[in-house]
């Protein structure tokens, strides 16, 4: 996008160096980004796609983990 005619139009103004150091700052963005949203349990828009194509769009949430402690006290019991 930054080196598009129809958008920024960066390809002739810049020279070998800042197209680097563009290139640079774009993937120090996203390796970021990245972390962030590993961080925080979110999945990434391919994963997202690719699990929405195979497995469909979930209609109810998923059932939470059983709980171990409650069923040591069940089977205690």
């Amino acid at each position: 996008m930054l080196f598009t005619p129809f958008r920024l139009d960066l390809s002739g103004t810049l020279s070998v160096t800042g197209t680097a150091l563009v290139a640079a700052a774009t993937w120090l963005s996203t390796v970021l980004a990245a972390d962030l949203m590993r961080r925080r349990g979110l999945r990434g828009p391919f994963e997202t796609l690719v699990r929405r194509v195979s497995y469909g769009r979930r209609t109810t949430a998923p059932a939470p983990p059983p709980d171990p402690a409650a069923a040591q006290s069940r089977e205690r019991s």
